[in-house]
């Protein structure tokens, strides 16, 4: 045994810390914080047992000279058998609880009998305070129903006990199948513990009374054997001030039926005064039916009402009608008019009309007063289309005073009401509402807005088509344009070719003759020169060559019909990479694409030109060649770290160099842009932008 107790007890959560002291009161424990008694602190107590539930999650209450403590872990300990009376020692350790700290156990010993404490005498407010958690309390009220949960291991008799404050539930174990009936309102004192049941947040939302058994139930007074048997009670007189306070009892009225919706409510009447009365049980009854009803009066809404009834029919069609009346009497005027529950008629016209399931729903207005009136779906229905917005009907129902804050607060009169028909034969229809309703208005413009959007979505294929046939006509424009474009750049690029060597080539071809020249005649006037003028004329035919491999670079192009820009720039820039560390970088950004080879041609040569001025004139270390690859568009960059120049100062065609000219006329041909940036020993930048065309001709 203390083998098992000593595992459970290692099983528990917060049983990992050790107290100094162990806690030997109740109150103690209820005094712990939620940290404290989330830290498990050890706790032996002595107590009587004031509540046990046996079955399925055992509920043990016990209660020493301090206070009362509800004890879990009860169900994993080997099985002892409790019973209220029983003196126990407990031991075991705290924790938070639901509501208020509680002591989960690892022992339970009974070290004997003793009688039970004596119960604290505590009123509705105070259970409602939440100062009682566990405690073995004594409260008096009328039980007002008693019903049997077969859905709660083990099963509880549920006595609903009305108090002058308000109502408690009291759940009580082993009861017989008749107890219930013998309580129903009689005055009882109940022996019980009092439980909180608590939300997530700690907060207490509901409190119950825990019965061990009915003989914890004292009868104050007897009930009646027959209900019927209670006062008999004016309508005029019920819930009225009494020195000695409101009655808690039941009593008795007698009435003529105007409403019955079966599982949720009836009216009565009497005279010119109406009641609410909510049945324990179903009844068979008939609007007209004469009925004694035997209920709780109770507060509900605006006047009273009669709660947990009983009813039997007296006898049947008792006529009743009810006058004409105005909305606006029936909220300005209670004091001599008292209408709430009562049978009335009215006349109004339609706002709108909601149809769900079970009910019809009608908002109307009359005289500046909006209310609802509610027809159940049972029975002949309405035709729809007499019930148009704009339509004047006259209804007779059970009218319900809607009772709002502002009503509760300062005693106002109701702001509103909703009025109750029985069935179709409640309304009338005195004129129908306009043909043109705010539905059938809206259903015209729908229509005419669909015309329109079919006429927009006509108009936006017409134009798509337009378009396409535009498209394909500005193709076959543009691919014309593009062959006279090629047909001119063949011939722009004879010419430059023609002026390449006419201006450069056949000139230096000249000054490496001379040098030739002035070296043959240093040789017989001043040798000492000789050297300066072979060196000179190296100079000049090196110059040639690279003009040559220049040419031959631009008529090699040609060849590479089949590869992409950067294959192109890649086999026609890498040869130019030099020996002396210099170097030649090219690279691409975004997707690599084929380009048109009107484009991709121009952009090379563009390519060939910066990089051979950077090579020939600027000295640069590191040339990069990048290609940006954009939706509409390709985007060509070239920029090195040579010695650059100064925009103004750049030769032009006048002085036999047409590199930047050469590069403005291609870029014009492609309708693109070029930005040429240079900075005097920072390098060069040339930018080129330029659509991609659709044509793929070749040059």
């Amino acid at each position: 045994m203390r083998i098992a107790s000593l595992i459970l007890s290692l099983l528990l959560p917060g049983m990992t810390g050790r107290a100094a002291e162990p806690l030997r009161r109740a109150a103690d424990v209820l005094a712990l914080s939620p940290s404290a008694a989330r830290a498990g602190r050890a706790a032996e107590l002595r107590g009587v047992v004031t509540y046990v539930k046996p079955g399925g999650y055992v509920d043990l209450v016990i209660q020493d000279e301090s206070a009362g403590i509800f004890v879990g872990n009860v169900g994993r300990l080997p099985p002892l058998e409790l019973k209220p009376g029983m003196a126990v020692e407990v031991k075991g350790r705290t924790t938070e609880g639901g509501y208020a700290p509680t002591v989960q156990a690892y022992s339970i010993r009974v070290t004997g009998t003793n009688a039970l404490p004596t119960p604290a005498h505590v009123t509705f407010d105070d259970i409602r305070s939440g100062r009682f958690p566990s405690q073995f309390v004594e409260v008096e009220g009328v039980v007002r129903s008693a019903s049997v949960d077969r859905h709660l291991p083990p099963a509880r008799l549920i006595l609903k006990v009305a108090t002058p404050a308000g109502l408690l539930d009291a759940w009580v174990l082993d009861f017989g199948e008749e107890t219930g009936l013998r309580f129903v309102d009689a005055s009882v004192r109940l022996k019980a513990v009092c439980l909180y049941w608590a939300n997530a947040r700690k907060q207490p939302f509901s409190q119950r009374l825990l019965v061990n058994n009915p003989a914890a139930i004292e009868l104050l007074s007897q009930a009646n054997a027959d209900p019927f048997l209670a006062p008999l009670v004016p309508l005029a007189e019920m819930l009225r001030f009494r020195p000695d306070g409101a009655n808690l009892h039941r009593v008795r009225v007698r009435a003529v039926c105007t409403l019955h919706q079966p599982g949720e409510w009836m009216a009565i009447q009497e005279g010119a005064l109406g009641l609410r009365v909510r049945l324990s049980r179903p009844a068979a009854l008939k609007v007209g039916d004469e009925v004694e009803v035997v209920g709780f009066p109770a507060i509900s809404g605006y006047t009273a009402e009669l709660q947990d009834a009983v009813v039997r029919v007296v006898k049947s069609g008792v006529p009743l009608t009810a006058p004409l009346s105005e909305s606006r009497q029936l909220l300005r005027s209670q004091l001599l008019n008292d209408v709430d529950a009562r049978l009335v008629r009215l006349q109004g016209r339609i706002a709108s009309v909601l149809a769900s399931p079970g009910q019809l729903t009608l908002h109307l207005a009359d005289q500046g007063v909006s209310f609802l009136a509610l027809l159940p779906a049972a029975g002949p229905e309405i035709p729809p289309a007499t019930l148009q917005p704009g339509g004047l009907v006259e209804l007779t129902g059970v009218c319900e005073l809607q009772a709002s804050e502002r009503t509760h607060l300062k005693g106002a009169p109701p702001d509103s009401f909703v009025l109750h028909l029985r069935s179709a034969d409640d309304l009338k229809i005195l004129r129908r509402g306009p043909w043109l309703t705010v539905r059938r208005l809206l259903l015209v413009l729908g229509v005419g807005a669909g015309g329109l959007v079919f006429a927009l979505v006509w108009a936006f294929e017409l134009r798509r088509r337009v378009e396409t046939r535009t498209a394909l006509l500005a193709k076959e424009i543009r691919a014309r344009h593009d062959a006279e474009i090629e047909f001119n750049a063949v011939l722009g690029e004879r010419g430059r070719v023609a002026g390449e060597l006419h201006d450069t080539l056949e000139q230096e071809l000249t000054g490496v003759a001379l040098q030739l020249e002035a070296a043959k005649l240093s040789l017989a006037v001043n040798p000492s020169r000789l050297g300066q003028h072979v060196d000179m004329a190296g100079q000049l035919l090196q110059r040639s060559r690279d003009d040559v491999r220049k040419l031959v670079w631009d008529l090699h192009t040609g060849t590479q019909r089949e590869a992409d820009l950067m294959t192109q720039l890649h086999e026609v820039l890498g040869p130019m990479e030099l020996k002396n560390g210099r170097k030649i970088e090219i690279a691409s950004q975004g997707e690599v694409r084929p380009l048109g080879e009107l484009t991709a041609n121009h952009l090379l040569r563009i390519a060939q030109e910066a990089v051979a001025n950077a090579v020939k004139h600027a000295d640069a270390n590191t040339i990069r060649v990048e290609a940006t690859y954009e939706a509409d568009g390709v985007r060509l960059k070239v920029a090195d770290d040579g010695a650059g120049f100064e925009a103004a100062d750049a030769p032009g065609p006048e002085s036999g160099h047409f590199g930047l000219s050469g590069m403005r006329d291609r870029v014009k041909r492609l309708g693109g842009t070029l930005t040429v940036e240079s900075t005097v020993k920072r390098g060069t930048s040339v930018q080129v932008w330029a659509p991609i065309q659709g044509s793929t001709r070749k040059l």
